[in-house]
């Protein structure tokens, strides 16, 4: 059986100083992509956490901290790593993170994230 490749990046940011704090979750779907993102109240991610899909971010967000340009904030990393994607569809993406973590994730409207870990 072929081994699978972690070679995607994920990153896990704080986003305050605007609205509510939340937390900006984002997954590279394809080397060098744009990052497919999510804004959730709660990090990390439980079974029915609520997020809610944003526009896709730039990648120099997997490494960026700091000020957010025309006054929206300040971000702050919380957690990067590498993932995988399982499924990328136009109604949902599902990634495996490296530690065995399953998230499927809507890409509309306010949705109960799934959340499981591969035994």
């Amino acid at each position: 059986m072929e081994s699978q490749r972690f070679d995607l990046r994920f990153a896990v940011l704080r986003h305050e100083g605007v609205g509510e704090g939340h937390f900006d979750i984002m997954f590279q779907t394809t080397p060098g992509s744009k990052l497919a993102t999510w804004r959730s109240a709660q990090w990390p991610l439980s079974n029915g956490t609520i997020v809610e899909p944003v526009p896709d971010h730039r990648a120099e967000y997997l490494e960026y901290e700091g000020e957010v340009s025309r006054g929206r904030g300040f971000v702050k990393r919380v957690t990067a790593g590498r993932h995988l994607v399982r499924e990328d569809r136009v109604d949902r993406l599902v990634v495996e993170l490296e530690d065995g973590q399953v998230l499927s994730l809507w890409r509309s409207g306010q949705r109960k994230a799934q959340v499981t870990r591969e035994l």
